[in-house]
């Protein structure tokens, strides 16, 4: 919702970290034209209790079965326990897959990585493995996270 949004958006260092999961459920969700109709989607087998807070994502076919979909995404994380305002959020890359028309979304795995710092976009591959991201600051928090310039990493 559009409350929790201006309170947790780690990209704009809105560090509110009161803002729980319950309160600003972020999810997927597919839109059929032919029909108007919006579907979100379950997500399975995501055991981090943060859930996810969505920034960037992409939607790749699989190179071995066309209708096997991966789906890469930004996860800007609360800190588990430090001050948000104070060390930013826990970003990590998150990659799930499921099927064309499908409803839920499998969870694969959860990249972290020190080079991970600030995520904005990410560009996935067809091997549900690798992927390219920016980082769109140098730093979580504070003057230098909104002067920096933006910085493309591969994994």
């Amino acid at each position: 919702n559009a409350l929790s949004r201006r309170l947790w958006t780690p990209a704009l260092d809105h560090l509110n970290a009161t803002v729980l999961p319950d309160q600003r459920p972020d999810y997927f969700a597919t839109y059929n034209p032919s029909t108007s109709k919006v579907t979100q989607l379950a997500i399975s087998g995501l055991e981090d209790e943060r859930g996810v807070s969505v920034h960037g994502f992409d939607v790749v076919p699989s190179s071995t079965n066309p209708s096997e979909l991966f789906i890469y995404t930004v996860n800007h994380r609360r800190p588990r326990s430090e001050n948000a305002q104070q060390v930013g959020a826990d970003s990590v890359i998150e990659i799930f897959k499921t099927t064309v028309g499908g409803t839920t979304l499998k969870h694969v795995t959860t990249v972290e990585s020190p080079a991970i710092i600030t995520p904005n976009d990410i560009a996935g591959s067809s091997d549900g493995k690798s992927f390219y991201f920016t980082n769109d600051h140098g730093a979580k928090t504070g003057f230098v996270c909104q002067s920096s310039s933006m910085n493309r990493t591969r994994c």
